[in-house]
């Protein structure tokens, strides 16, 4: 384990959540946020291995259609795409810098590797892939910004956005 772990007498917002008669659920693609660290209190479905912005959407929005009439719902959705190394999808990839930086797209474990040789002077790091690197996090960002539009439009068309409480961190 390589993260904390909530004591199991600490009562999350999904357990009181779930004690009022909402129906929890979370789809989470984060390392650190799984059932064996206690973060899957309170939640009837908890999915700690969601994958991607565009997988986590693609089984919370028709999961949310079972539920619609029947009972109030809390859902905590955690996506990660917005995160290092910074690999954006090729429709966004280029989008706002050059795609000649030199930067290769690098699975998460190459990443730390990389910072730490950074970090410790061993690998080379010029301003200008400081600004490819900003280029790449702003393309995931605006990869994110659209699913989140898109989030919010299917709310919309089937009505249940002015019953929905929206709290984005």
């Amino acid at each position: 384990v390589t993260s904390d772990i909530l004591p199991s007498d600490f009562v999350t917002l999904a357990e009181g959540m779930y004690r009022q008669g909402l129906h929890t659920a979370a789809w989470i693609d984060n390392a650190h946020i799984r059932t064996y660290t206690g973060f899957g209190q309170g939640f009837s479905l908890f999915d700690d291995y969601g994958g991607s912005m565009h997988k986590i959407m693609s089984e919370y929005l028709p999961w949310l259609d079972t539920w619609h009439d029947r009972v109030r719902t809390f859902t905590y959705l955690h996506f990660i795409d917005l995160h290092t190394p910074y690999n954006p999808p090729p429709g966004d990839y280029g989008k706002f810098g050059p795609t000649d930086a030199g930067l290769p797209e690098m699975a998460y474990d190459e990443w730390t590797q990389a910072k730490l040789d950074i970090n410790q002077g061993t690998r080379p790091f010029s301003p200008e892939d400081v600004e490819a690197y900003r280029a790449r996090h702003d393309e995931l960002l605006s990869f994110v910004d659209r699913w989140l539009g898109y989030l919010l439009d299917q709310l919309r068309e089937s009505g249940r956005y002015d019953d929905t409480l929206i709290v984005l961190l």
